[in-house]
């Protein structure tokens, strides 16, 4: 009986060391993963005096180049990063044709999500100032739709979302600007990976049993092209601190306000210099 009771000890012993060994390993899993954005531009309208098809086809050109940015993914199982890859073509998206001039905000900046506490922090600099914004994770309902495919040597599976939001647009006339809120339903489709057992994707998206590989969000595109998993380097995730702290809500007003600044700023502009165009997209 002893001898058995000796046993049972024992057998109880692996187990609990076994764990404490899985637990452990799964605490350090880490990984970084690199994509590459692209964007539709057929969504884009571009409103100014004087533009022709021609003119806008080209600087409809010029922007979709600009989009085509790389970003980088640091993740562990609770925590992630997100942010542009540092390059040369860094900062706002610009195109300028006849003496037009298109500057859009890319965002920029660092995203930051803790999907235990469902903290989302997006630190960014707009209108010449470092903003910290905190908000709620947001839970989509994926609906699964059954369909597999290959992303490098990951199986990835599809997953869709009714993105449902309000849009707020911006126009001018001679009367002055007007700014008209809308309801806006986006699908966005992602394909994920069980492979890679982490809940994170691009920027705030998150919620599915793997690795989001692959993103479409409406007009644009995320594609991972290379995922590094507990490289020897180590994999560093720092949450933002630094900016003004604001509300997700709060932010959104103050960039309505000073758009409508810069509209107006703008809308007379008969001195031969360069023109801000605004700028209206679905996605």
């Amino acid at each position: 009986m002893k001898k058995e009771q000796k046993s049972i000890v024992l057998i109880l012993g692996v187990l609990i060391a076994l764990f404490i060994s899985y637990s452990s390993h799964s605490q350090e899993f880490k990984g970084m993963a690199t994509y590459k954005s692209d964007r539709n531009m057929s969504g884009f309208q571009f409103q100014g005096e004087g533009m022709g098809p021609d003119q806008m086809e080209q600087m409809k050109a010029q922007l979709k180049k600009q989009f085509q940015r790389e970003y980088e993914l640091r993740f562990n199982l609770t925590e992630s990063t997100w942010k542009e890859a540092e390059s040369l073509d860094a900062g706002a998206a610009s195109a300028n044709s006849g003496g037009m001039q298109i500057t859009i905000s890319t965002g920029g900046g660092v995203s930051y999500k803790n999907t235990t506490e469902k903290l989302y922090l997006q630190q960014t600099e707009q209108f010449s100032k470092i903003f910290l914004i905190k908000d709620e994770l947001e839970d989509r309902e994926w609906k699964m739709t059954g369909k597999q495919k290959k992303i490098g040597d990951y199986t990835v599976h599809e997953a869709v979302y009714q993105n449902i939001r309000e849009v707020q647009t911006m126009s001018m006339s001679d009367e002055g600007q007007s700014t008209e809120t809308v309801m806006d339903t986006t699908q966005v489709v992602v394909w994920y990976t069980p492979e890679i057992p982490v809940p994170h994707g691009p920027d705030d998206f998150w919620g599915l049993p793997g690795l989001i590989l692959e993103m479409s969000d409406g007009n644009i595109t995320y594609l991972c092209t290379k995922v590094e998993l507990n490289p020897a380097k180590g994999v560093e995730i720092e949450k933002p601190k630094k900016g003004k702290k604001i509300t997700a809500e709060d932010f959104e007003k103050l960039s309505l306000e000073m758009t409508q600044k810069m509209m107006k700023k703008y809308q007379n502009h008969g001195d031969g210099e360069e023109t801000m165009i605004m700028i209206s997209s679905g996605g």
